[in-house]
């Protein structure tokens, strides 16, 4: 007797009441903006980017006045080329000079780029895309983040 008077309720009330309603909304409304904010993202003035390994800054390059600036901590660590609008630095592990990663960094263009690297047989963070306005490229193996932003300029 109680199941059936359960059941006739159920059958007899509305599929949904006032607070469903309101529930769904918000989570409809949640979704879409979750979807607006990640087929729209918002473009940075980037103008430069920064290196670090293990959370420690090594280097940070600013394209609007083509400046690198090189942590002394890790200055013996960097060897650095020109090849015209092109600068490559490539970047030690330890003393021994074993283990690198090669950026390519394009002033014209203002793009950095992993060229080359020895941190493992498939090379992921060379085939990571490169970065212009805003991105990032990690190397696991060596604990390498590449990230774009706003580098403030050099005084003097």
């Amino acid at each position: 007797m109680m199941k059936s008077k359960r059941l006739l309720t159920i059958k007899n009330s509305k599929p949904f009441l006032k607070h469903d309603v309101l529930v769904y909304a918000v989570l409809a409304l949640f979704v879409a903006l979750l979807f607006v904010f990640l087929l729209f993202p918002k473009n940075y003035n980037s103008n430069g980017f920064l290196v670090t390994k293990n959370n420690q800054k090594v280097l940070s390059y600013n394209y609007e006045d083509d400046s690198l600036i090189i942590d002394s901590a890790f200055s013996n660590l960097i060897e650095q080329k020109s090849e015209g609008d092109k600068l490559i630095i490539k970047i030690f592990d330890s003393q021994q000079k074993q283990r690198f990663n090669t950026l390519e960094i394009n002033k014209k263009n203002k793009t950095v780029d992993v060229i080359d690297a020895n941190c493992s047989s498939s090379k992921e963070c060379v085939h990571m895309t490169k970065i212009s306005s805003s991105g990032f490229i990690y190397c696991a193996p060596h604990s390498l983040s590449i990230t774009s932003g706003y580098i403030p300029p050099t005084i003097g």
